[in-house]
């Protein structure tokens, strides 16, 4: 019986092992991951810190989807090295897994840049897990102020979430605007106003150089020098892809993450890599906001599964199909930010881009459409009115996204 390691138990990780499950019924599957809950929903953290769905509606597969495969889980563990020549994964406890072929799909973490300092204090917390949710709910009863520095996706729920529970919240971003890589001034400047209404102060270009505190937060110094107060400080700026365990290889990691070719194999030809984790080639003008998504995890941990159980048969691999469609929500208050595209691979041509912009009612809407289906768009406006056929400039369509009737809906999978 062939023997399957795969480490990481979130979108790529449970794609992978679906899919392998599929071409090969009889191989034995582990699934590693350092968690103690298996294959949720990341962007559902937020959702659960307002306490507007319970763990059970965040999970990826249905409760029984391990047993029912055949997968062991290995949860609560941490990998400590892989062997490649031994081909054998090794924890921190000692335990060691045999393989015949190994994916790899982490993910990333959340990272503190070196020159910052006291970032290990208590009330500093990252935004990417169950575990770090359960830390953070601990202090919010008992702590009146907030800063979230990173201003992404993750970054803006964490920030609306705190000041839904009731903090004073400041969100700290080195960038001049929110969200570049998809909005326009227009939009952006929006968005801005619907934070800062909803009391939220926005600090641009900003860094933090310094949290202080004696054991906990009680201030952060920022790269101007002017100290803000706070009990708590969520980082969400920098990340970087979960490839410690590979030091001592010679598989390439990049800046990125780890190095994988059109099938996602890695240099080493029985270890596989998928997700967040991976520097895969022809997306280094992707940038990160809109590589690190669900869509392309999932797709990238089906390609990762099926070649390696083709690799382990000896049949034939194919690409990891690089077209696909995507999306980013963000709850936020009353309002809702959307974000929908389709890769450069997907992307129809020509295309034409329509903007709906209702300064007073507090409503952007922008889409791209190409030969009749829609390829991009920007939704900034009240959730209720998302989609409703009585919404201003809807009313043609009464269909999500109803304003520009001409453009089908996109299949990409929420992030």
């Amino acid at each position: 019986m062939k023997q399957v390691v795969i480490i990481g138990c979130s979108a790529a990780g449970v794609s992978a092992a679906a899919a392998m499950r599929a071409t090969d019924p009889a191989a034995h599957i582990t699934m590693v991951s350092d968690e103690r809950t298996a294959g949720y929903r990341r962007m559902c953290l937020g959702n659960l810190l307002v306490k507007s769905k319970r763990l059970k509606d965040c999970l990826i597969e249905p409760p029984d989807f391990f047993d029912r495969l055949g997968i062991t889980l290995a949860l609560g563990s941490t990998v400590e090295k892989i062997n490649p020549r031994r081909r054998e994964v090794a924890l921190t406890d000692k335990t060691k897994f045999p393989f015949d072929v190994c994916i790899v799909a982490g993910g990333r973490d959340a990272v503190f840049p070196r020159e910052l300092r006291g970032a290990q204090k208590q009330g500093v917390f990252t935004f990417r897990s169950i575990a770090a949710l359960a830390a953070l709910e601990q202090l919010i009863p008992i702590s009146s102020t907030a800063c979230v520095w990173g201003a992404g996706i993750a970054g803006l729920t964490a920030a609306a979430c705190l000041r839904q529970r009731g903090l004073e919240v400041k969100l700290i971003t080195a960038r001049q605007q929110l969200l570049p890589e998809f909005l326009d001034l227009a939009a952006a400047e929006l968005l801005r106003r619907v934070l800062e209404s909803r009391g939220i102060e926005i600090l641009f270009e900003m860094d933090i150089r310094e949290v202080i505190g004696e054991s906990d937060v009680k201030a952060v110094r920022l790269n101007s020098g002017k100290v803000i107060g706070c009990e708590l400080l969520v980082v969400d700026a920098f990340n970087a892809a979960r490839a410690r365990f590979l030091s001592d290889t010679d598989i390439a990691v990049t800046e990125q993450g780890i190095a994988v070719d059109q099938f996602l194999q890695t240099s080493n030809p029985a270890i596989f890599a998928a997700g967040d984790c991976v520097d895969s080639a022809g997306e280094a003008d992707t940038p990160p906001e809109k590589r690190y998504v669900w869509a392309r995890a999932t797709a990238q941990g089906r390609a990762a599964g099926a070649n390696a159980a083709l690799f382990l048969s000896g049949g034939a691999m194919q690409p990891w199909p690089a077209a696909y469609a995507a999306e980013k929500t963000c709850d936020l208050f009353d309002y809702l930010l959307s974000l929908r595209w389709r890769t450069p691979e997907e992307m129809p041509v020509p295309a034409e881009t329509k903007i709906y912009f209702d300064e007073a009612a507090g409503i952007f809407h922008k889409r791209t459409i190409g030969n009749g289906a829609a390829c991009a768009e920007v939704y900034i406006g009240p959730a209720a009115d998302w989609g409703s056929p009585t919404a201003p400039g809807n009313e043609a369509a009464g269909a999500r996204g109803g304003r520009f009737a001409s453009a089908d809906d996109f299949a990409g999978g929420a992030q």
